[in-house]
């Protein structure tokens, strides 16, 4: 079982590894690929569902209290959206 698991995470790295000298002899922009698209849109989602989980716990549901501080998670969240795109 060990030495599967050591030819398997060999061919992995070497996989990985020249694909990555592969990507930057190329001049590639990191930023174009998917899975750094896909890696930030899932990090900044994390954000903005802890930041509503968090905020809106301590506030009663249907008070002004509650719908105002609702607006500024969600100008807090456009605010994260907005810059995740960019």
């Amino acid at each position: 079982m060990a030495v599967r698991l050591l030819k398997v995470s060999s061919v992995a790295t070497a996989v990985i590894a020249s694909s990555g000298f592969y990507l930057y002899s190329k001049n590639v922009d990191f930023n174009d690929l998917s899975i750094v698209r896909f890696g930030r849109a899932a990090a900044t989602t994390a954000v903005i569902s802890y930041d509503y989980l968090t905020t809106l716990r301590d506030v009663q549901y249907g008070t002004e209290e509650y719908w105002a501080v609702k607006s500024k998670v969600h100008r807090r969240s456009a605010e994260r959206l907005r810059t995740c795109v960019v």
